[in-house]
């Protein structure tokens, strides 16, 4: 949300922000139920852990801000292409990094010798990442830097899923409190996104070439017939009579009926419906 103006140069919503900092207060009673302490002093294994989770968090909403940068200043960007590459930068990094911080200071470091248990749960993170990332990479190009990194909040509640059926952590009430809260600013947020979007969808109407070109056709002849009964109408039939004309339920009436839809059946506000016909005349 902070990198959202200064490198795309579009607003974080209202509502955006709303969530974003409700989602952070069910953070913090999420951390408070599993035990976090801030009158407690850190050792420096933990301030390790949380540079480099501060690290992560600051690095996705980057790379969420770069995906969209690069679909809105140079459509046609294989980001994917840009995730794939960000994986094999990851295996010279992890290489450098595992003696250093895998195993612990003073632990023998099994990262060419690893245990035979520990091989299907390096195979299925290694999947689960790339499953991860890239799905991640094609939301970031679709939707706000500051939307997906609120629907990201929801790894907290399934997180403390897996956590509860596979480690048997149980979470604390204030735990699942702060889950709760989490949980229930995505979803309230999504649904009016969902509610805007489905009230601002444009109506289209799709036409073959050759219905287009008969509804061209029945317009010149519709166009004909009217200019026809506005010269009867004019003083001597001279042809320098006036007429008011809507040009919306114009468009809409002679329009929609040659191809047999009715107005009505358009769906969604009259506005809408008349934005639809005049972008077919």
């Amino acid at each position: 949300a902070l990198m959202q103006f200064p490198l795309i140069g579009v607003p974080v919503r209202a509502r955006t922000a709303i969530a974003i900092v409700g989602a952070i207060a069910g953070g913090v009673l999420l951390c408070i139920g599993a035990g976090l302490r801030v009158d407690q002093p850190v050792n420096a294994t933990q301030a390790i852990g949380l540079a480099f989770a501060f690290g992560t968090g600051l690095s996705n909403a980057f790379m969420f801000t770069t995906i969209q940068s690069a679909s809105i200043k140079a459509p046609g960007s294989e980001m994917l292409v840009a995730t794939a590459l960000g994986f094999l930068l990851q295996v010279p990094l992890g290489m450098a990094l595992e003696p250093v911080l895998g195993d612990g200071p003073g632990v023998e470091s099994t990262l060419f010798n690893p245990p035979p248990q520990a091989l299907g749960w390096l195979a299925i993170e290694g999947v689960n990442l790339a499953v991860a990332i890239s799905l991640s990479a094609i939301a970031a190009a679709l939707v706000l830097p500051s939307e997906v990194s609120l629907v990201y909040q929801l790894e907290a509640l399934f997180g403390g899923t897996w956590a509860f059926f596979i480690l048997n952590q149980v979470p604390a009430a204030l735990s699942l409190g702060g889950v709760a809260i989490i949980f229930a600013m995505v979803v309230v947020h999504e649904a009016l996104v969902f509610r805007e979007d489905a009230q601002n969808r444009p109506h289209k109407v799709t036409f073959s070439a050759a219905t287009l070109e008969r509804i061209y056709k029945a317009m010149e002849a519709d166009l004909q017939a009217d200019l026809d009964e506005t010269q009867k109408a004019a003083p001597g039939g001279e042809g320098d009579g006036m007429v008011e004309v809507d040009v919306f339920e114009y468009a809409e009436r002679r329009t929609l009926a040659r191809t047999g839809t009715a107005p009505g059946g358009m769906g969604g506000s009259s506005s809408s419906a008349q934005r639809g016909c005049l972008g077919v005349c």
